[in-house]
């Protein structure tokens, strides 16, 4: 499975090249729009700087007149957001998905999809009738439970084939360099990886079926902003004072524990013991619906009631520490420019709004993107 998987991956990186178009101008031979942009650019130059060029320029927009004309008539027409989606509906040609057609898998699922369904009505009912927010929490904790419930049980049903080994998988693209951990020579870094070639021909080739539907298709307006910025830009949006999580730290090693994910852990172990009462569990259930919302000092007090250590040593925690997740740098040599990586990639998108809106003539609505880094100093980096 291992190997169909990367010679999957294999066809994604060795793309097919872009659809070609019949241009007026290019004697009726199909060229890529890659090729007609840069051809385009190129004749418009040239034929402002050459004495003949200006005549063949004039015939060839004469030729295109038409075309333009008709074009030019269908722009006038409001667009409709969604219109040039057409493959939404992309029919996988898999074995998997036809093995768990089966006629008795289906009736063996069919009780947890509903089941799922319903609660998920819930969940949109409650919001519709601005239900209390502790409400919606539970409702959306049970529709979380459901699925995962019908997940499992998806799986367990999977055939065979439909498995595979991911340590393995993992392995082979490795050593095929489509990734691997950054630094590794000297021990690496938790959460850090490198892209070889592969992996950058297969990034590459996402990044631009990506922008081919979204900003091709949908007419999104992209930008590219900096990744350095100022403090009062962050400072305004609230990110210098509040973007942070909770952390506690190890009082004799100093390891530091992500207070939220330390507080859930403990309470469903505690709700999963032999020994739990009802009410035991229905304590930490509601404690972990209400987590999100939580101050420091009632994760805090949290800490104290359960007698909360460190998970790994055993050792006493320290109290609830605000540690923001922003890389802080300074623009400039004096140092006096204070400034941030940036932690999203969206805020490029906020700050050039007006430009943005001026661009597409004072129209709405519109819509942007951006690819592009964004850094946060997490406290427990995803090992991958």
């Amino acid at each position: 499975m291992s190997t169909q998987l990367f010679y999957s991956l294999s066809r994604l990186v060795f793309s097919r090249p872009a659809p070609a178009l019949l241009i007026p101008g290019f004697a009726g031979k199909p060229v890529s729009i890659a090729r007609f942009v840069s051809s385009v650019r190129v004749q418009s130059l040239s034929a402002f700087h050459h004495p003949s060029g200006r005549n063949q320029y004039e015939q060839k927009r004469r030729y295109g007149a038409s075309n333009a004309a008709s074009l030019s008539e269908q722009s006038r027409k409001p667009f409709n957001w969604g219109s040039n989606k057409k493959h939404r509906d992309v029919k996988l040609r898999l074995q998997l998905l036809e093995n768990m057609t089966d006629p008795k898998i289906e009736a063996e699922l069919a009780p947890l999809r509903e089941s799922v369904k319903e609660q998920g009505d819930l969940v949109r009912k409650l919001k519709s009738e601005g239900a209390p927010e502790i409400d919606v929490k539970k409702a959306v904790n049970e529709l979380k439970a459901r699925k995962k419930i019908l997940e499992d049980r998806e799986l367990s049903l999977a055939p065979q084939v439909a498995s595979f080994d991911r340590a393995r998988m993992e392995d082979l693209l490795k050593r095929r360099f489509f990734y691997d951990q950054s630094f590794a020579i000297y021990g690496g870094i938790t959460g850090q990886y490198d892209f070889g070639p592969m992996g950058c021909a297969l990034k590459s080739n996402m990044i631009n079926t990506w922008r081919q539907f979204f900003v091709l298709e949908e007419q999104m307006l992209e930008v590219d902003c900096s990744i350095l910025t100022p403090e009062p830009v962050l400072k305004a949006s609230g990110h210098v004072d509040r973007f942070a999580d909770l952390m506690t730290k190890d009082v004799k090693n100093g390891e530091c524990f992500r207070l939220d994910h330390l507080i859930k852990n403990h309470l469903e172990k505690l709700a999963a013991a032999k020994d739990a009462t009802p009410e035991l569990k229905e304590e930490c259930t509601d404690i972990v619906i209400k987590l999100d919302g939580m101050t420091k000092d009632e994760m805090a007090a949290i800490m104290r009631k359960y007698a909360m250590k460190s998970p790994i040593t055993g050792n006493e925690l320290t109290e609830p520490i605000e540690f923001n997740l922003m890389f802080g740098t300074q623009i400039g040599p004096t140092g006096l420019v204070k400034g941030f990586l940036r932690p999203e990639t969206a805020q490029g998108i906020f700050v050039n709004f007006k430009r943005l809106l001026e661009f597409n003539q004072g129209r709405l609505p519109f819509a942007a993107a951006q690819i592009g880094n964004s850094f946060r100093n997490e406290i427990s980096p995803d090992p991958g």
